[in-house]
């Protein structure tokens, strides 16, 4: 059997998942309340990637999506990440 945990959302809606879920599986399923793609989750005032997993029960958690000031920073970071990855191979690549 199972073992299961408890999603309390800020909205009061409660989901129950299987320990060990990721986030981003949970996120798939409530994908269709949110008006934006989910970027992150908060919980306890912490932010958690989509990738950790639910090992505990979650009280006042809620997912924030690119609407929110919060999802877009995670946005711009990401991509600024990525730029700063794809010029360093180039100039590698260029033996600059």
């Amino acid at each position: 059997m199972k073992e299961c945990v408890k999603v309390q959302f800020k909205n009061g809606e409660i989901r129950e998942v299987e320990k060990g879920t990721t986030l981003q599986a949970l996120a798939n399923e409530v994908q269709k309340d949110y008006p934006f793609p989910i970027m992150l989750a908060k919980t306890d005032y912490r932010f958690k990637e989509l990738c950790s997993k639910i090992d505990h029960d979650l009280v006042d958690f809620e997912f924030i999506d690119l609407g929110q000031k919060d999802g877009m920073r995670v946005y711009q970071r990401s991509a600024t990440f990525l730029l700063i990855a794809a010029a360093k191979r180039l100039l590698k690549e260029c033996h600059i």
